[in-house]
């Protein structure tokens, strides 16, 4: 959501001596970002324990105005608006600011596959999934990126899930997807790219990285499948013990975040169990 707000604030510059109409839609789609965006940070601040009259004095207004423009009902309603009509206004959601991280850690995760620990697992590999072994050793080494079918047949066949990669893969292109339909989808995305990345960090123990962020070696677990879905700080912390950057997974919390908003609930501090 913030790449997104990035991307809208770019774009009033050059609209200012355009189409009326182009600059009109680029500011509604803007403040209506910023509004989903305070509403969601407001909801789970009083829902870690921020007080009405706190949050009035933090917005110099008066407590009842607060309790009016940060109602749950309305917060809600304006998240299941943004949603569909502001996000979905473009074919994908804005990509990261890369630093070449993408291609290193894509070429990092495939070389933790079975099938890559021996020239000729690689050569059988990329016979079944119709490459040249010429095309199989570049995307190895990272010096091509195949397109997604050509790439997802090949780590299947290294034996390796596809939709662990397809983050990085992406990553690697600085593209992105469409919006998450979902809090259920966007929570699967943001899973697959943490096992993705951990598969790029050498595939640690589960308790190894477990210890450096705090958490229960189970609770690591159902997050990695989706089960459980982790607060911001959590996300942080697990893209630090991996040695990556937590900005590259914002665009899919934030996916998660905007998604939930639009459910009868604030999104819990500590994160949530779906299901």
């Amino acid at each position: 959501m913030i790449e997104e707000m990035y991307r809208l604030t770019s774009r009033l510059g050059a609209e200012l001596s355009g189409p009326l109409a182009e600059l009109l839609d680029t500011t509604s789609r803007l403040k209506r970002l910023s509004e989903c965006l305070v509403g969601s940070t407001v909801g789970e601040r009083l829902e870690s324990g921020l007080g009405w009259a706190e949050l009035a004095a933090a917005a110099g207004v008066s407590e009842r105005s607060a309790r009016a423009r940060w109602n749950p009902q309305r917060v809600r309603r304006l998240a299941q608006d943004v949603v569909p009509s502001v996000l979905s206004q473009t074919t994908e959601l804005p990509a990261f600011a890369w630093t070449g991280s993408g291609t290193g850690m894509l070429v990092g995760a495939l070389r933790q596959l079975p099938g890559t620990a021996s020239s000729a697992q690689v050569t059988a590999a990329a016979v079944r999934a119709g490459l040249s072994i010429e095309e199989a050793d570049r995307a190895l080494a990272g010096k091509d990126i195949l397109p997604w079918d050509r790439m997802r047949s090949l780590v299947e066949q290294l034996g390796g899930r596809s939709e662990d990669l397809h983050f990085l893969w992406q990553a690697s292109l600085q593209a992105s997807s469409p919006p998450p339909a979902s809090v259920e989808e966007a929570a699967g995305r943001l899973a697959a790219a943490l096992r993705g990345m951990r598969l790029a960090a050498g595939q640690p123990p589960l308790d190894e990285v477990a210890g450096l962020t705090g958490m229960s070696a189970d609770r690591l677990d159902a997050i990695l499948r989706g089960r459980y879905v982790p607060a911001w700080d959590t996300v942080i912390a697990l893209a630090t013990a991996l040695r990556t950057d937590p900005n590259l997974l914002r665009n899919l919390w934030d996916g998660v975040r905007c998604t939930f908003s639009a459910s009868p609930h604030h999104f819990p501090r500590g994160g949530f169990l779906l299901g």
